[in-house]
């Protein structure tokens, strides 16, 4: 993998930038699902 500092970072950073908009997604869901089921929201 020789690839320039600049290719390398810039497929680094289309990589987390994917996976951050995934985990965040995620995230999402378990915070509206935890949101549903708490008790205070449910009453």
């Amino acid at each position: 993998m020789m690839l320039s500092r600049m290719e390398a970072g810039k497929k680094d950073g289309e990589v987390n930038g994917n996976e951050k908009k995934a985990i965040g997604m995620v995230e999402s869901k378990n915070s509206l699902s935890v949101t549903l089921a708490s008790p205070k929201f449910a009453s």
